[in-house]
């Protein structure tokens, strides 16, 4: 496919009448012409992108047709559909979604908007492609499953045969259902579901979706590390919006058996407001936040991961609060528009660290500027232990202000005495 990509008139007309991409393909003759009218640094990422991209999907095409599994009910080998564990798991979603944001990051590096070595963030551009992805990939699993497609790895929810090459369970990572379909019929048509420890089949289901969830939220904190590294606006907005909605999404999920019944989806009006606010890494940190929090509150200590599900979300709370400390305020300048001011809440314990901090750094500075005095022959300068209003420059202003008054009244005495007999 990467050489269609400059082969001027390719077209093709073979896909069948139902498939969401037929139209592109049809008409791919103006892809053609509107690639080769980039420049020779950009058409190169595209194409190198698309190379590793079809060569792993292609590899995944085959491994579908040619590796066998067994069949749990007649347990007779045959080629498996699925994705039997993480590892293969992540590879997919690499090759779907983390190369397209090793091609981003590389394309953002190429045109200037960025650093030049943020092409190389291989790892944090891979983790961006991956949280989209995943979440995705959870939200739309009753489509997939109608639709004979199978992306939850079997690890989180097939039954586990010793003659499989796979490693052995875990605790709580097994669920012992025997197709995807299976796990969606354990939830039925209407109601909720709440787990209380009893086994159901619809709460093995419910904490397959919590699984699903906690291999999600493993890519978040460097999503956050991501988009920390990003300076252009337009830049910063492309990639925020879409991971700041995946957070919405997975918490909106989160134990919901909605899932297994219908594509479950964040609210427009919600939509609307995550746009708007996903302009800076402190107010996307915050949303990651928030949205972490929640999921929390949803998890059920029933759940075999109920514990992961918490450190998880705490990594996010504690990435959140060390980059942008909640007790340092960022609020629009009143005197001055279009500028912000920094406070600092005077109550919080914190506060003796920072003053502590900043006392230190002063001190550093004056010993620092004491040593070059020396070096230059000069006098030294006291070390200014504390940093405190300028009294003798405010010391030498008011005796200046108090000789001025002086004079001027002795000059009106002096003028009130010679013209007063007159």
């Amino acid at each position: 496919f990467h050489q269609k990509l400059s082969t001027p008139g390719w077209t093709f007309k073979e896909s069948g009448p139902n498939e969401k991409d037929r139209q592109l393909l049809v008409e791919f003759d103006h892809v053609v012409t509107e690639m080769g009218l980039l420049k020779p640094e950009y058409r190169e990422i595209i194409t190198d992108i698309c190379q590793k991209m079809q060569t792993g999907m292609a590899d995944y095409a085959h491994r579908a047709a040619l590796v066998e599994s067994y069949d749990p009910h007649s347990g007779l080998p045959k080629p498996s559909p699925y994705l039997e564990n993480i590892a293969e798991y992540d590879l997919y979603c690499h090759y779907v979604a983390g190369l397209v944001g090793e091609g981003l990051s590389r394309l953002f590096a190429a045109s200037g908007k960025e650093v030049t070595w943020l092409g190389e963030q291989l790892t944090l551009s891979n983790s961006m492609g991956l949280l989209l992805q995943k979440t995705n990939i959870l939200r739309d699993l009753r489509e997939d499953v109608d639709q004979g497609r199978y992306f939850w790895p079997r690890e989180f929810w097939g039954v586990h045969q010793g003659g499989e090459k796979s490693r052995a369970p875990g605790k709580g990572e097994w669920f012992g259902f025997a197709t995807p379909e299976d796990l969606v019929r354990a939830i039925g048509p209407v109601g909720p579901v709440v787990p209380k420890g009893d086994n159901t089949p619809a709460e093995r289901a419910m904490f397959v979706l919590s699984a699903m969830t906690l291999d999600a939220l493993r890519h978040a904190t460097d999503a956050l590390d991501y988009l920390a590294l990003l300076k252009n606006q337009s830049v910063f907005n492309f990639c925020a919006i879409p991971a700041v909605m995946a957070l919405a999404t997975l918490e909106v999920c989160f134990m919901n058996p909605d899932i297994f019944r219908k594509n479950v989806k964040i609210r427009k009006g919600q939509a609307v407001q995550l746009i708007m606010k996903s302009t800076n890494p402190r107010d996307v940190a915050y949303m990651f936040r928030d949205f972490a929090r929640g999921i929390h509150a949803k998890a059920s200590p029933a759940d075999p991961n109920f514990l992961r599900i918490g450190i998880a979300c705490g990594r996010i709370e504690a990435w959140a609060e060390h980059h942008y400390p909640s007790f340092i305020t960022i609020s629009q300048s009143q005197s001055q528009p279009g500028s912000t001011s920094v406070e600092m809440s005077t109550t919080d314990a914190r506060m003796r660290i920072v003053k502590r901090d900043q006392l230190r750094e002063t001190r550093l500075k004056a010993e620092s500027e004491a040593k070059r005095r020396r070096e230059l022959g000069l006098p030294e300068q006291a070390v200014i232990e504390q940093e405190g209003l300028p009294w003798a420059l405010i010391a030498a202003v008011a005796g200046f202000f108090l000789l001025i008054c002086a004079l001027a009244g002795g000059i009106v005495m002096g003028t009130l005495w010679w013209f007063g007999d007159a």
